[in-house]
């Protein structure tokens, strides 16, 4: 993948398969020219929760120029609410693979970024580190895997599937197919998922690393997997490796066979423009029919909801 250029403006629908509402935050733009870099020295993957990131991130572990010891090394434990402690622990990590004559890297959350940026704007500069912003478009199939692990109590949405796990198998704890039973829950978690893209935005932007940044979208990932592997190994300068990841997605991403009253969430949701383009499924044939819009309720076109208040 080429850098990243300038964000998107919020009215431009030019971009990839996914209407863009104008009443969203900006978007990173997204690249389908690869262009081979010289070998990084280091990178680190910015992402937020249900956007892929583990499965990506694994197959960087699968490439032998890379260096991958854990995938999220600094947003657990003792490191998780200590940024001073976690930059050196990211120092030690970057150095390792250094000597090691290996491209280190992990993924991380914006939490650390954004606590304290001016360091980590200095870290990247110092171990010369290429970012991955890695993202999901549709906030709505985002917030229902939120939903499902949290409103469900089904964890296996969280890091998905190992390799030979089987996806929805009826003897396990899965929920592939439910009903949303908790609209006001769901409309929160959208609200989440979409002030989630805000700071992940804020947080690669604070790096100050735009020459030196790609962007890894969920949909291109899930769909165009091996293109989106080659345009990343080109933007981390590398050569092409046939890797797989080591954990599969977990659930169907058609919301019509996975959401069992998802016309139920068409009238609440369709009315609102923010929310609207992200019912809108053609890779899936998965639309919303025509509804009578009768329990619709207004507030939830808001983007702030009871729940983020508390």
């Amino acid at each position: 993948m080429s850098p990243a250029q300038p964000l998107k403006s919020t009215t431009d629908s030019s971009n990839g398969d996914q209407p863009q509402s104008n009443a969203e935050p900006d978007k990173p733009v997204h690249h389908t020219e690869s262009v081979r870099r010289s070998r990084a020295k280091t990178f680190l993957v910015v992402f937020m929760g249900h956007s892929g990131s583990t499965a990506f991130t694994t197959e960087l572990r699968e490439h032998s120029e890379f260096l991958v010891e854990k995938l999220e090394p600094l947003d657990h434990d003792e490191y998780e609410f200590n940024t001073n402690l976690a930059l050196q622990q990211a120092e030690q990590i970057m150095d390792r693979g250094i000597q090691q004559g290996k491209i280190p890297g992990f993924k991380i959350r914006p939490f650390h970024i954004l606590n304290k940026p001016q360091l980590w704007k200095d870290f990247v500069r110092a171990y010369d580190c290429r970012i991955i912003w890695q993202y999901r478009e549709n906030i709505i199939k985002q917030a229902i895997g939120e939903y499902r692990s949290r409103y469900l109590n089904d964890t296996s949405v969280i890091e998905g599937l190992s390799p030979d796990e089987k996806p929805c198998d009826p003897s396990s704890d899965q929920r592939c197919t439910f009903r949303i039973d908790d609209m006001r829950f769901l409309h929160s978690l959208m609200n989440s998922m979409s002030s989630s893209d805000e700071l992940l935005a804020n947080a690669v932007r604070a790096l100050g690393r735009n020459e030196d940044m790609s962007i890894v979208r969920y949909e291109d990932y899930l769909y165009r997997r091996e293109r989106t592997m080659r345009e990343t190994f080109d933007f981390l300068g590398v050569d092409w490796q046939q890797t797989a990841p080591q954990r599969q997605k977990a659930s169907p991403d058609n919301l019509c066979k996975m959401v069992k009253n998802f016309q139920d969430v068409c009238d609440r949701f369709l009315p609102c423009l923010l929310w609207r383009p992200y019912l809108y499924d053609d890779v899936n044939n998965c639309r919303c029919k025509p509804g009578n819009w009768t329990n619709f309720d207004p507030s939830f076109c808001k983007r702030n909801s009871w729940f983020q208040g508390k």
